[in-house]
């Protein structure tokens, strides 16, 4: 493992990072992390940088470095995942410049803009092919799937964020021996430490829900209490008012809300599904209306 000035020389060296980003607004901040919409300077583009507290802990460091060399290199490939462009480290902040989405995350998104069916069609095909990436090829699930991991560009694509490198799974058990998600998105063998593939389309069922109701299920529980009754459900949610909503929508959800994982289709046979086939290739971001404050 090598000493963070010497990874602060080499990676600011290699990209040419040092005082190279105005940082113009913070998009979103936590305990340890926040993220900007930034330009770099020498090209007056904007981008967005993910700045990472790395405290006084190098393994943290390790493991924080392995997560952004998956997405950077595994991720690479699949158009509708998130790209890190590069990494540096600056006073004990690792910082990660990526692609910058403008119309923001799609819990955002759906608070401001009345959704229809048409919308959440287009954001679940990218999704998918998101999934198919992941899972055929890299071998290796999300494992907290929700709107506010799903970014918009102002061109109507999807960017998926907020995978694990640590969600791979052993060829042997199929699946993956820890609790992994938020609770209310979580699939039931999620909840009892045992995910999978199909964990992601158990929370994309649930997404489709969050994104024509604004809420997921439960999301009145307490999330220690939502893992619980997750983990022990006997039939799965539905929309609240089914009569709203088509047929081919319905049926999409009932098919990604199987208690059984084996029973749920792969993202790629949910891809040939009537609610899906026909769904546009981006979010139609024109025309859409604004809820009434």
């Amino acid at each position: 493992m090598k000493k963070w000035d010497e990874y602060d020389s080499i990676l600011a060296i290699k990209y040419n990072c040092t005082g190279a980003y105005e940082l113009i607004e913070a998009l979103g901040t936590g305990s340890y992390c926040s993220t900007f919409r930034a330009c770099h300077k020498p090209s007056k583009s904007i981008v967005a940088v993910k700045r990472i507290y790395i405290g006084d802990s190098e393994g943290e460091l390790e493991d924080i470095m392995e997560e952004v060399d998956f997405v950077q290199y595994g991720c690479k490939d699949c158009p509708y995942i998130i790209k890190y462009q590069h990494k540096y480290i600056e006073k004990n902040h690792l910082k990660i410049v990526m692609e910058y989405c403008s119309e923001g995350s799609l819990d955002q998104f759906i608070q401001t803009f009345k959704i229809t069916e048409q919308h959440i069609a287009a954001v679940c095909r990218q999704t998918l092919h998101a999934f198919h990436h992941l899972h055929m090829y890299l071998r290796t699930f999300h494992g907290d799937v929700k709107a506010s991991n799903i970014l918009l560009t102002k061109e109507g694509e999807v960017r998926l964020r907020g995978m694990s490198a640590f969600n791979g799974i052993d060829t042997k058990s199929k699946a993956f021996e820890r609790i992994t998600g938020t609770p209310y998105w979580m699939a039931p063998e999620c909840a009892n430490a045992t995910g999978s593939f199909k964990s992601d389309i158990w929370s994309l069922g649930i997404t489709c829900i969050e994104m024509a109701e604004l809420e997921p299920p439960l999301s009145n529980m307490h999330p220690m209490r939502a893992i619980f009754v997750v983990g022990s459900l006997k039939s799965p949610p539905c929309l609240a008012d089914e009569s709203l909503w088509s047929l081919e929508f319905i049926d999409f959800i009932q098919s990604c809300l199987k208690i059984g994982p084996t029973e749920r289709p792969t993202a790629s046979e949910l891809l040939l599904h009537p609610f899906i086939k026909n769904a546009s290739s981006k979010v139609p971001l024109v025309k859409l209306a604004r809820y009434t404050m």
